[in-house]
């Protein structure tokens, strides 16, 4: 495990070392690929808890397994789930692994350490649910499908969920216009969603109205928050990503950065890290981390597979990303080595 860990290392710093040279800052930490597992299929899913102890990753149909950051030991490996892939994970601040479980017209949410659902929602035949379009706030569990996003109190489980409709006034009923991505923000204020076709949506979750004006960005467009609720950020398939900052008081969204990727490939995946201070950005085959300190400040790691999930630890020293490769990988800033 240590020779190959060594092996990955130098390959990765050998071929990002001219982009990596040119944007190096001493004053601030340098990233490098400092744990990796190697799972039996594609990993949709990686997440941290609230105290940065344990990392979850799902692979495949089925099954997570639970890692202890102290010593990377597996601690737990779940299999006993409904038999379609699981699209997302979160931990609780209770510390509970919750996973939304998805297959054509149904998805549910499933608490990892009893293995028993604790929502299970079936759709219609016209309800397809794609990937990436299930969220979980604190306590709210969005699904999104055709032109629409259906919004489940967890407190209230029987409770019938309050939807949104994203119907573009744009567009004919014809046109439908398939959700691919949502985010709720960490106060359970704010939900947004992000279509194929490109349009972008921003929804006040207790009046129902869309609080800033509907954005167009490119085709399979991809969305999240920040943790602190202050920015927002969109990607789409020209490999473009728009960070904005959230002004609550005047109802607008400031556009304070603009990424492309070189290669212009689409944006997979997208994550903040906790102090605001860093994005990553996931794509076909590279994981690109930004400073939004500095726009010119960044780090490169090509990858053998696209980048499926991304999560910051709440201390945002650690990176994980999960690939199609069946390899998740963990990044760490110089200043603070899991082997140091």
């Amino acid at each position: 495990m240590n020779r190959l860990l060594i092996i990955n290392t130098i390959f990765y710093s050998l071929i990002s070392l001219n982009i990596n040279t040119l944007c190096m800052d001493v004053n601030k930490p340098e990233w490098h690929l400092d744990q990796f597992f190697t799972l039996d299929k594609p990993i949709n899913a990686v997440a941290f808890n609230a105290t940065d102890t344990l990392l979850a990753l799902a692979a495949g149909c089925a099954k997570a397994d639970v890692y202890a950051t102290s010593d990377w030991k597996k601690t737990k490996s779940l299999t006993e789930l409904p038999k379609h892939p699981i699209d997302s994970l979160y931990f609780t601040p209770q510390n509970e692994l919750l996973a939304s479980v998805l297959s054509l017209h149904t998805a549910c949410l499933v608490n990892l350490d009893t293995q028993k659902e604790i929502i299970s929602i079936v759709g219609g035949e016209n309800d397809w649910v794609s990937p990436s379009c299930i969220a979980a706030g604190e306590s709210l569990f969005a699904i999104g499908y055709y032109n629409k996003v259906d919004l489940y109190d967890l407190n209230e489980k029987n409770k019938k969920p309050v939807s949104f409709d994203m119907t573009p006034s744009d567009i004919s009923l014809k046109d439908v216009d398939l959700i691919m991505s949502l985010d709720i923000n960490s106060t359970n204020q704010l939900l947004a969603a992000g279509s194929l076709q490109g349009t972008i949506y921003m929804y006040d979750i207790k009046t129902k109205k869309l609080i800033f004006p509907v954005l167009k960005k490119g085709p399979a467009s991809i969305v999240a928050f920040s943790k602190s609720g202050n920015f927002f950020v969109t990607g789409d398939i020209n490999g473009i990503v728009d960070v904005y900052k959230i002004d609550k008081e005047k109802n607008q969204l400031q556009k304070i950065h603009c990424f492309k990727n070189p290669e212009e490939k689409t944006i997979k995946s997208l994550s903040f890290s906790p102090n605001d201070k860093l994005l990553a950005v996931g794509t076909e085959d590279c994981l690109y981390i930004h400073d939004l300190t500095n726009k010119d400040y960044f780090f490169s790691f090509p990858n053998t597979g696209l980048i499926k999930a991304l999560a910051f630890s709440h201390c945002s020293t650690l990176l994980a990303a999960g690939s199609s490769d069946k390899v998740a990988r963990i990044f760490a800033s110089k200043k603070s080595s899991t082997k140091d």
